[in-house]
């Protein structure tokens, strides 16, 4: 895959659930930070239907609907928040072209809404990791209960034994844009972390010293295999606004394992910041 041409747009999938009007909104304050566009993405299902029967059903009142529900909310962004924005429809399924429209208008980010409701077009948790998967930008991944507030506080899985290289320059560079403080959660496998010499530490703690963040370190073994539970429990203790995680590589791809789903449909309904490492440079 390759890189993006970004043009300063945050792309936000809607499907006119209550998870999605939270996307819609959580990309309006975040597109007010970066002095960035929002556009907004519904895709039209298609069906398997002769030519002829699919254009009278575009002419029905189901598409016109979708038109004018897409269009009032970018006027009311425009109108109301002073952010540009608007919409673009795409036929076919999420798989297919979510990822294909991130690429074609350039976003730099995107924010989806997950929930429960199962539907074809619906954006639930699982259809929400095979999106992700397929996607070049970061996506924030929103719950119908993800109410946006101010990112103050951001917690960060780390795995000292892996490249987290893509994951420490993004937290750094939001924990910057927000002042916000920065909580780094060590994976430590082997319960050994305490005796790691400095070098065998994560460039992450340099980083954030010479950035000056605020910032806490703390361990989680997961010898019991309880890792995502304890880490979202202290997610919550912190209060978090934003978790950071990067997806997995399994082979030769990128992917939203088990547990990256566990925590982009975490119970607190925290929002989740998801990033491909290969593709998905810091904004200059």
């Amino acid at each position: 895959m390759t890189a993006i041409n970004k043009k300063n747009i945050i792309l936000v999938p809607v499907d006119f659930s209550e998870a999605s009007e939270i996307a819609i909104h959580s990309a309006v304050e975040l597109a007010k930070v970066f002095n960035f566009e929002v556009v907004l993405l519904n895709i039209f299902e298609n069906t398997p239907v002769d030519e002829a029967a699919r254009k009278q059903m575009q002419s029905q009142f189901v598409y016109r609907d979708i038109v004018s529900r897409l269009q009032t909310n970018s006027d009311n962004i425009i109108k109301n928040d002073k952010v540009k924005a608007h919409f673009i429809i795409k036929e076919g399924n999420i798989f297919d072209h979510i990822g294909k429209a991130a690429t074609e208008v350039g976003a730099n980010f995107m924010v989806m809404g997950t929930h429960g409701v199962k539907g074809v077009q619906h954006i639930t948790g699982s259809y929400a990791a095979k999106v992700i998967s397929h996607t070049q930008v970061p996506v924030i991944v929103v719950q119908k209960k993800s109410n946006y507030k101010s990112i103050n506080n951001i917690v960060v899985p780390f795995d000292p034994s892996k490249d987290t290289k893509a994951l420490e320059e993004w937290s750094i560079f939001y924990a910057k844009k927000f002042n916000a403080g920065l909580h780094v959660v060590i994976d430590d496998k082997n319960n050994n972390f305490s005796s790691m010499k400095e070098d065998m530490l994560p460039q992450i703690r340099k980083s954030i010293k010479e950035n000056q963040i605020k910032h806490t370190f703390k361990t989680i073994p997961s010898g019991d295999g309880e890792f995502i539970k304890h880490f979202l429990n202290y997610s919550a203790e912190v209060g978090s606004d934003l978790i950071m995680i990067e997806q997995k590589k399994d082979i030769d791809e990128y992917i939203i394992g088990k547990d990256e789903q566990a925590i982009i449909t975490n119970s607190h309904q925290t929002p989740v910041f998801c990033l491909n490492p290969v593709v998905s440079p810091v904004p200059e």
